[in-house]
């Protein structure tokens, strides 16, 4: 009698272990890990023909690198090109740079490179690097609100003279803000001040609206001011608007 306890009780521990072992076998494999890259790229094209033809071509990339650790790497690159009647109008490329490491939940550290050429201001190129702080005001699901000061160097080239390299000062504030589910709303402001000429400045504000059309795509339209207090030639305008409506593809 003990004899057939003990076979009984071996038969059913046996049992209960396969039970186990094949349960865990049939689980589910887990979730790969979020991608740490994201961003979007959108191109705009206006034409017009009649009393007056236009070109115009805009094309913009950003991108986030972001593994969930206290560092994020951030790019972006913006082409804006325009005839009317033949003439070019507008031509203007900038791209940027940005490393971000987080302090707390509130304050960063960071440093960037922006890079700028426009031809109706008449700046062959220019590199701007520079490295600061920054603080989060706010920093919500829905709203993203940032300030940061920075100092560094600007290195510029107009058209027709040699290269000037200065110590710089960026000044830049950035706002995102989630409308509803499907509508955001983004504005930037930013400012390069030259050391050796605090008034010759370089500053831009950007405004823009985004609304959802499917999963992956978006209908943005913005307006991009770009003023520069002193610029090479003097019968040059200070103030350049553009506006540019894209469609943009998000990874």
């Amino acid at each position: 009698m003990r004899m057939r306890y003990v076979i009984g009780a071996a038969v059913t521990g046996a049992a209960l272990l396969g039970t186990v072992s094949g349960a865990w076998a049939q689980q589910p494999p887990a979730a790969p890990p979020p991608n740490p890259l994201s961003g979007s790229a959108g191109f705009g094209l206006s034409l017009t023909s009649g009393n007056s033809d236009t070109v115009n071509v805009s094309a913009t990339i950003d991108a986030v690198y972001d593994p969930k650790t206290r560092n994020v790497m951030k790019g972006g690159a913006l082409f804006l090109r325009g005839k009317q009647n033949g003439v070019l109008t507008v031509n203007r490329v900038s791209a940027m740079f940005r490393d971000e490491n987080t302090l707390s939940d509130r304050v960063f550290l960071f440093g960037q490179i922006d890079s700028l050429h426009d031809t109706f201001k008449a700046i062959d190129y220019l590199y701007a690097p520079a490295a600061g702080v920054g603080y989060k005001a706010i920093a919500t699901m829905r709203t993203q609100l940032s300030a940061d000061v920075g100092a560094g160097a600007v290195v510029e080239k107009d058209t027709g003279v040699a290269s000037h390299t200065s110590g710089a000062m960026t000044l830049s504030q950035k706002l995102v803000h989630q409308l509803t589910e499907t509508t955001t709303l983004k504005e930037a402001v930013s400012a390069l001040l030259k050391t050796d000429n605090f008034s010759d400045g370089l500053y831009t504000l950007q405004v823009g609206v985004a609304a959802k059309i499917s999963t992956r795509l978006q209908l943005s339209v913005e307006v991009l001011d770009t003023y520069k207090s002193q610029p090479l030639d003097p019968t040059l305008k200070k103030n350049d608007v553009a506006l540019v409506t894209s469609i943009v593809a998000k990874y």
